[in-house]
């Protein structure tokens, strides 16, 4: 189902639904069982998250499934997921985790990442983390995850979150333009939007690189526990499509730029060339189960953050069962 299309899918399915609650009279729906609804919401157009548009361009979700996504705002899709109105959320933590302690049930399914392949940079004379001490940091809100882990980065370095301002401005893009502006002397953001910036904008440096220096979890896909508890198949299926979508962006690179620059908008070649890359050099081969010793790590950023209930206990109960990913793999 192409993405372009999830409004009248969403509508479709809200429709489904509602038939399926009165029942039907065809004979014929009483037979095969109907494809399982499955609708995915994902963050930000960031070329990480093209696996779902890969999957879903190359028709790769199993026929037990049917496969609806739209992307945009995080604080929309942890409402979304945390309802139960979206039942697959491609994100990064620790939203998720946040939204948990609120009573919602989310958990980590997978992650296709080792690490969280975003970049720390600095102008105006920043040339390292203790620089910001007195400067100011651009977010996009307090408490969404490239806040907490540039906070949690400065505090690694010394700093406490009296000794620098941050600058809430609503939007990735928002963000991004504020450093190219000069308007704030520090920003965390994707790798490949920040590269493009480092070049772009004299005296920048990059401060810090997340990938190889923390163990917090990269992209990966939360799942609605309510609905996993009634539709374990269907889950496996949906993990089943994104590991063949990964398969297919390893051996099929034309394409996959293709569905990178519908899922981002980048149509410079040498631009789609460097997101491609920068997805196969910062990607795993498999889905991976997220680990307890991942979700810890996220546990104590938002612990660095004043998070009192962020304990490692409650990082254990947002990691589903490893078997839902080793059964995808096995299929």
């Amino acid at each position: 189902m192409s993405l372009k299309k999830f409004t009248a899918a969403g509508a479709a399915l809200a429709l489904s639904l509602g038939l399926a609650a009165c029942g039907s009279d065809d004979p014929a729906a009483e037979g095969d069982a109907a494809p399982t609804p499955i609708s995915v919401y994902y963050t930000s157009p960031l070329a990480g998250y093209s696996i779902i548009q890969v999957a879903d361009d190359q028709d790769l979700f199993p026929d037990d499934i049917d496969v609806s996504v739209e992307g945009g705002d995080s604080t929309v899709g942890v409402t979304l997921a945390s309802s139960g109105r979206v039942q697959m959320y491609l994100n990064t933590a620790p939203m998720t985790e946040n939204i948990a302690h609120g009573g919602a049930a989310l958990a980590w399914a997978a992650t296709w990442t080792e690490g969280m392949n975003t970049l720390f940079i600095g102008r105006n004379g920043v040339e390292s983390l203790e620089d910001m001490k007195g400067r100011s940091l651009g977010i996009v809100q307090p408490g969404l995850t490239l806040s907490v882990i540039a906070n949690d980065a400065l505090i690694d370095a010394g700093l406490s979150q009296d000794d620098y301002k941050s600058v809430s401005l609503g939007t990735v893009p928002a963000l991004a333009g504020a450093f190219a502006a000069g308007t704030v002397d520090g920003v965390v953001l994707d790798r490949i939007t920040a590269q493009r910036l480092l070049s772009e904008v004299d005296g920048s440096v990059e401060l810090f690189d997340y990938y190889d220096g923390t163990p917090f979890v990269g992209s990966g896909v939360s799942v609605n526990t309510d609905w996993l508890e009634e539709n374990p198949e269907a889950a496996t299926s949906f993990l089943e499509g994104l590991q063949a979508a990964l398969d297919f962006m390893s051996e099929n690179p034309e394409e996959a730029k293709k569905s990178i620059s519908a899922m981002t908008g980048i149509t410079d070649a040498a631009a789609l060339d460097a997101a491609y890359q920068d997805f196969m050099d910062h990607s795993t081969d498999t889905l991976m189960p997220v680990s307890e010793e991942q979700m810890n790590a996220s546990m104590r950023m938002l612990r660095n953050e004043g998070n009192d209930w962020a304990t490692d206990e409650f990082g254990a109960s947002v990691v589903i069962d490893p078997s839902y990913v080793e059964q995808a793999l096995e299929r």
